[in-house]
């Protein structure tokens, strides 16, 4: 036999019938959880703060905002097959955009994982191989910032020495829309390398920074 709820007094509210907009306190019950959780972490018979723990030595595995860059490729794990997808595509074309979400790892991947595979020569996680002779491609980087034309002159002179060959070549570069594949040819010539690898990290920046229409 069931019993009828008292007609005078209102039955307790489950999840579904409490009107819209009433506020719970869990925190009670969400702290428990947390304590729960450091126990198992830390220890089952003593909770401790995790926050005051001293750091654990050596170098920190995550970036966190940073990029992870060449000498990072050793603890830069996760994007093997994309790695090799990317490789792969530099061996038929002379163009390719890496194109993501903002803070996806467009530069990581590039930086800590293309780079290097192109600089070892080793087998890929694809099973395939980088472009024939890629360890010897002259491979220069840059950001172009607000300045992408003399970001890229000092990019492309960064072995001489000479004061005044970023500036020489920076003039090159405006007056002239074929002085970048002359300036490569020339340098390809002086490093004895065949292959020149141009990489332009945060390409937008041509747009949301430079602010000249002439120099973009």
């Amino acid at each position: 036999m069931t019993e009828k709820p008292d007609q005078g007094k209102q039955a307790p509210a489950t999840s579904r019938q409490r009107a819209k907009g009433e506020n719970y306190n869990l925190s009670g019950d969400f702290h428990g959880a947390v304590i729960n959780i450091k126990s198992t972490i830390l220890s089952n018979d003593e909770v401790k703060d995790i926050e005051n723990l001293p750091p654990e030595p050596g170098e920190a595995p995550f970036q966190g905002l940073q990029y992870f860059d060449e000498q990072d490729a050793g603890r830069f794990f996760g994007r093997e097959l994309l790695v090799a997808k990317i490789v792969a595509r530099l061996a038929s074309t002379r163009f390719l955009a890496v194109i993501g979400a903002s803070g996806s790892g467009k530069s990581s991947v590039v930086r800590a994982g293309v780079l290097p595979a192109l600089r070892s020569g080793e087998r890929l996680a694809d099973g395939g191989l980088p472009p024939t002779d890629s360890g010897q491609w002259d491979i220069r980087i840059f950001t172009p910032s607000a300045h992408p034309l003399e970001a890229l002159a000092a990019s492309l002179t960064r072995d001489s020495e000479s004061v005044s060959a970023a500036a020489a070549m920076r003039s090159d570069l405006e007056q002239d829309h074929h002085a970048l594949a002359l300036s490569a040819r020339r340098l390809l010539s002086q490093t004895g390398r065949k292959h020149l690898l141009l990489v332009i990290d945060q390409f937008e920046e041509i747009f949301t920074q430079c602010k000249q229409e002439a120099e973009r």
